[in-house]
């Protein structure tokens, strides 16, 4: 298996590439600049399988509020694979979200 991780998740990168060397996972990792997607996981064959897009809540608060979310579904849509494994990988807790800040409320964020 081989997982394609964006060049600029630095920590997911070393996080990765421990977990591949204590539990000896003989995985392929590859740190790339990648235009769409931020991890994208392929199988023996090289066929890509998965693609997933990481956010912290208030990094997809941010987005949604300036546009960048719409933008960015749609580059996502526009992509060869299928939606069904298109993941966005949302990190954090909902319920420490505050949009005093941010004015997108909680609600939006479920969605």
């Amino acid at each position: 298996m081989k997982i394609k991780v964006d060049n600029r998740e630095h920590t997911l990168i070393k996080l990765l590439k421990a977990l591949n060397n204590d539990y000896e996972f003989h995985l392929e990792i590859e740190v790339c600049k990648m235009d769409i997607g931020d991890i994208a996981i392929f199988n023996a064959e090289g066929e890509e399988l998965l693609l997933i897009e990481r956010k912290k809540i208030s990094d997809l608060a941010a987005s949604i509020k300036d546009g960048r979310y719409q933008e960015q579904s749609y580059r996502l849509n526009g992509h060869s694979l299928h939606n069904h494994n298109i993941i966005y990988l949302i990190e954090g807790r909902i319920s420490f979200f505050s949009s005093k800040y941010s004015k997108v409320t909680p609600g939006t964020l479920y969605v």
